[in-house]
């Protein structure tokens, strides 16, 4: 419906109401009226009746209409207001326009009313929208002033030359300065000199668009920090489109950039790192992964990104165990532990994991992160570790029993030798005697056995060509083996020059050949090879710490049936054996075992059941030049004895007993005493002072050693044979003396120690 005009009259007289309402009518305008006469009635309509225009006569009775114009005025200025009137002077018209009339008409003139309502109208609605808009721009401008000085970003006005018209709170606080110190002054006080240039640049750029959009440059503070920011700009124009000044703002990154830096730091950091870190989505789905994870897994970095993290299942572990890693993480605990997992290319490997959720702000996990690391190496070297702890304490117990087994071999051979010595020819004790002397002598070599496993055996270690060796075990070699086995040895052209026993090494081979033996029961082909090999492959896989360099390599290659990996695994162990009860000691490879040890090598053992098996013996590499051709263990086939004083020095009663017994029948004048102090009276006591020592090593109060150094002070031309049965403690003095003492191993027999003093004697 059509909004209707209120129209309030102020008018005594009916007859012009009526005029007035018939005028207004004609024009066919939609109105209601109310007319009023008295000051009072005229307020209270403007209140309550709130007239859309206000028609009054100037002359009232009580009233008039230029008092009415003040009170419309005051209480409804906004509302039009037109003198409708019988007569008026020029004067009061003026007077009526400047207090505020629209317009005045005279009743004479009827015709003239309605087009000044609609001017007076028209004239309001303009104004109204005048002053909306007035208000509204205002108000704009109020909101860009409180924008402007609260705002967080950087905010300043720029004249066209770049001198700076206003800076806001943030601005002026960032920077340091108070305002009146920065208004006026050039931009260019306000950034950085490597941004200048760049600034030269934009500014360029802004006056010809009008704008700049996230620009990157540095400012400086007062007090000569940098700090990056991002600059927007825009121009503000007059109604001729002239350029008046620019708005400026900067959003200050310096935090995001620290944060970037720190980031780029971290990422690089993962990046670089040795463990390889995996980061999924909440269902195990890869999100990322470090180059790590490539080097270790085999995949492609884009190959894992969007798969799920069973493509490293190996199947080594159980549903539950899964199943206890994810309720873990699940709860938001950290799951740490390891696993055995499979690369792209099948071959599994075993790691050390961390695996954690990460939480948002919410407490919500948005991701899992695993931090991984290869062990695999590790938990080798962890076995070898282990390995190695069994058999040397295997090795101590060995040398331990060697030491009280070999005293009493000592006197169980000496014993038979001088029993032996007692009987005529044909006597039928002499067999007897002889089994007796076969067996001491098959427990010595057992002990033996037990020495050289345990590397403490005392040797004679000498530059052997290792071509030299094989050439020269070839025929005994042959002979052993007999006609099934066809044997080959494929010497290095050059000299293969290493350190070693020579007995020793002949022993390494024998046994070697004889484990070839044994693994083909019915025929089959045996190898020797010497060579020249580098300490990679193989050897490093199994000792990876081990140095790298040439070194000479021996391998015993036989085609027979071959050893399973349990079984591999076991070889070295002392007493471990495959044969049944009563064909084998189990002493035979680790012997071996303990000899290349001992020698400062490394041996490897490869095999599969039905492909045969190959032993790779690795030996340092000696600098020296071998010897012609082997030495050969002197035996002495005329025992000498003589007449020179002898002290005898052993805690074991038996040994002392039989010595005293043996050599005194060879001649000797022989003194005996059980421990050193003991030996060091008797040596003050005796008038003529002994010529040759024969101690113990090991003597329950000083060692052999010391004992010869204090008696060799009061005789500097007293020699000196050392005895030993094998302890720890024994083979240490052994190698204080540099190896080059005249040193007899327990059990000997009198052929060896009568030979040995005589030889010592006549040096």
């Amino acid at each position: 419906m059509e909004k209707k005009l209120r129209i309030l009259m102020l008018e005594d007289a009916p007859a012009d109401s009526e005029l007035i309402v018939h005028e207004v009518r004609k024009a066919g305008i939609p109105f209601i009226s109310k007319r009023v006469e008295t000051r009072e009635d005229f307020l209270r309509e403007l209140d309550e009746f709130a007239p859309d225009i206000i028609l009054s006569d100037y002359r009232l009775p009580s009233f008039d209409g230029l008092s009415a114009l003040y009170l419309k005025n005051e209480h409804a200025p906004t509302t039009p207001f037109i003198i409708v009137t019988g007569s008026i002077n020029e004067e009061v018209a003026v007077e009526c326009i400047k207090a505020g009339s629209d317009d005045y008409v005279l009743k004479e003139n009827l015709i003239r009313l309605c087009p000044a309502v609609k001017k007076a109208l028209d004239n309001k609605q303009n104004k109204e929208k005048k002053e909306q808009a007035e208000k509204a721009l205002r108000e704009s401008e109020e909101r860009f002033r409180e924008f402007f000085e609260n705002a967080p970003l950087y905010c300043y006005m720029i004249s066209t030359n770049g001198l700076i018209l206003n800076a806001n709170s943030s601005a002026l606080e960032a920077l340091g300065y108070m305002k009146d110190e920065l208004i006026g002054k050039p931009l260019k006080t306000i950034y950085a000199p490597e941004s200048l240039p760049k600034m030269k640049q934009l500014f360029s750029i802004w006056k010809k668009d009008g704008n700049l959009k996230g620009e990157e440059i540095v400012i400086i503070t007062k007090k000569g920090e940098r700090r990056a920011v991002l600059l927007s700009a825009s121009t503000v124009k007059n109604k001729d489109e002239e350029i008046m000044h620019s708005i400026t703002l900067q959003i200050d990154i310096t935090e995001r950039k620290r944060a970037e830096a720190r980031m780029h730091i971290l990422l690089a950091a993962i990046e670089q790192a040795s463990e390889a870190v995996i980061m999924t989505a909440p269902d195990g789905t890869i999100q990322y992964v470090n180059t790590a994870f490539e080097k270790i897994t085999g995949y492609p970095r884009q190959e894992a990104m969007g798969k799920n993290t069973n493509i490293l299942k190996s199947g080594k572990q159980e549903t539950e165990f899964y199943k206890n890693l994810w309720d873990t993480i699940k709860n938001e605990g950290v799951w740490k532990g390891r696993f055995v997992n499979k690369k792209k290319d099948g071959t599994l490997y075993e790691e050390n994991a961390t695996i954690f959720p990460v939480i948002d702000p919410d407490g919500k996990i948005v991701n899992f992160t695993k931090i991984g690391r290869d062990v695999t190496e590790e938990v080798k070297l962890e076995k070898q570790f282990l390995q190695s702890q069994k058999m040397e304490a295997i090795g101590r117990l060995a040398g331990g029993i060697a030491h009280d087994f070999n005293n009493l071999l000592t006197g169980i051979t000496v014993s038979a030798e001088m029993a032996k010595a007692e009987l005529r020819h044909g006597d039928p004790m002499l067999e007897y005697i002889k089994d007796i002397s076969e067996t001491s002598r098959r427990a010595a070599d057992l002990v033996a056995q037990l020495l050289a496993f345990s590397r403490k055996q005392i040797t004679s270690p000498v530059i052997i060509d290792l071509n030299e060796a094989i050439r020269s075990m070839d025929r005994v070699i042959r002979r052993v083996i007999g006609e099934g086995i066809e044997f080959t040895s494929i010497l290095h052209p050059k000299v293969l020059p290493i350190k070693i026993d020579a007995g020793q090494l002949d022993q390494i081979i024998m046994n070697l050949v004889v484990n070839a033996l044994d693994a083909m029961p019915r025929g089959g082909k045996l190898t020797i090879k010497a060579g020249i090999a580098d300490m990679e492959g193989d050897i490093k896989r199994v000792y990876p710490l081990i140095e790298p360099g040439q070194c000479v390599i021996l391998e015993f290659m036989d085609n027979g049936i071959g050893i399973d990996k349990e079984t591999l695994s076991q070889i070295f162990e002392p007493f471990f054996s495959t044969k049944d009860t009563g064909k084998g000691t189990g002493l035979g490879l680790s012997t071996v075992y303990g000899i290349v040890k001992q020698a400062c090598g490394h041996i490897v053992a490869q095999s599969e059941p039905g492909k045969g098996t190959t032993f790779k013996l690795y030996f340092p590499l000696s600098s020296g030049k071998p010897k012609s051709g082997q030495e050969e263990s002197r035996q002495t086939s005329l025992v000498l004895g003589g007449d020179e004083p002898i002290i005898i020095v052993d805690d074991e009663k038996v040994i002392r007993k039989l010595l005293r017994k043996a050599l005194t029948r060879a001649g000797y004048k022989v003194h005996c005493a059980s421990n050193g102090e003991e030996a060091q009276i008797l040596f003050k006591s005796l008038r003529e002072r002994p010529t040759l020592l024969i101690t113990d090593m090991v003597l329950p109060d000083m060692s052999g050693v010391e004992l010869a150094l204090n008696l060799q002070e009061r005789t500097p031309d007293l020699r000196t044979v050392f005895i030993s049965g094998y302890a720890k403690e024994a083979y240490d003095h052994y190698i204080q003396l540099d190896r080059h003492a005249d040193f007899i191993a327990k059990p000997f027999n009198m052929s060896q120690i009568l030979g040995k003093i005589r030889e010592v004697l006549d040096r």
